[in-house]
């Protein structure tokens, strides 16, 4: 339970930062909401969603285990200019979007980047510190989900007003 509430606590910094309408659509009690269906799932459908789900958790962790280490940021990286922008691939699908992608998002400020990488990061702690099957870990995970997913409708907004001309930002940004 003190995880969810020092995540609360940091969720009001990071929605000051990235701006609170990128945040404010997580459900007022910072967890995932119910989702009642008409029909009972059978009991092999729900182990085997738990496992794809399990899976997909486990799979994050690894790819972000270079983030968790603990090192010390000072530096917000630049984003090389040939690199463009990952919002203008609508090929890419970032649900899997690790602490490190973030460096990369040109909606961002260098701020807002350093406020959102610092963000997953302390999550993705504490769900190495959390049991899997414990509602605190499903908590920080759906933060997790949805908070990228809320980087990424940024960064792909951002790069539309580009196609559209109504961005006069620069992309050295």
């Amino acid at each position: 339970m003190a995880s969810i509430q020092y995540a609360k606590s940091a969720l009001g910094s990071y929605a000051q930062l990235l701006g609170s309408q990128h945040v404010a659509s997580l459900p007022s009690d910072f967890g995932a909401k119910k989702v009642y269906h008409n029909t009972p799932a059978s009991t092999g459908d729900t182990q085997a969603a738990r496992k794809q789900l399990y899976a997909q958790q486990e799979q994050w962790l690894i790819d972000a285990e270079a983030d968790l280490q603990g090192r010390t940021i000072t530096v917000v990286p630049a984003i090389p200019l040939e690199q463009g922008t990952v919002g203008t691939l609508e090929s890419v699908k970032y649900d899997m979007l690790v602490p490190r992608d973030v460096w990369r998002l040109r909606a961002l400020s260098p701020s807002q980047r350093y406020a959102a990488y610092h963000y997953m990061v302390e999550l993705g702690r504490k769900m190495v510190l959390s049991d899997q099957a414990a509602q605190g870990y499903q908590v920080l995970w759906a933060n997790i989900v949805k908070f990228r997913a809320g980087l990424m409708q940024r960064e792909r907004a951002w790069a539309k007003s580009f196609k559209q001309g109504t961005n006069t930002d620069s992309w050295a940004r």
